[in-house]
């Protein structure tokens, strides 16, 4: 059993050493995106294999393989649709939801070139908001 003011200390501690590593780390910017793009291209693996993230994340200190990872995935992938969301987008993530809930990652599935985030984020920001106004007006 710890007194209150230990695990108090603890947390401060913790909070301290976290804020240190992410002032080490910086911001996940447009230098990383281009360094991790230009690593994946020199490593040439094949499209069907997975990436050695851990790998890659040894390339740059403060980031995991999840960071490095996600990173790739939502915002470097050169699969990813970047164009605005079509009304049939709309309709097909409406239905989806309506029928399986929010499981964004098989959606994605459907969707080509869509990540769970886009879709996630395109849900709550436009077609959840217009669901409540209908329940509304």
């Amino acid at each position: 059993y710890q007194c209150q003011c230990n695990l108090q200390a603890t947390r401060k501690i913790n909070k301290k050493v976290m804020l240190n590593v992410t002032d080490v780390a910086g911001t996940l910017g447009q230098a990383l995106g281009s360094e991790l793009l230009r690593l994946i291209k020199s490593l040439d693996i094949s499209p069907d294999k997975p990436l050695p993230f851990a790998l890659l994340a040894e390339k740059f200190p403060g980031r995991s393989a999840k960071q490095i990872r996600e990173r790739y995935q939502n915002k470097l992938d050169s699969s990813i649709t970047r164009t605005k969301f079509t009304e049939a987008e709309d309709r097909v993530i409406l239905e989806f939801y309506k029928t399986n809930g929010p499981k964004w990652k098989q959606l994605s599935k459907r969707l080509k070139g869509r990540t769970p985030i886009s879709l996630r984020n395109r849900f709550n920001a436009k077609i959840k908001r217009q669901l409540i106004d209908n329940l509304d007006g």
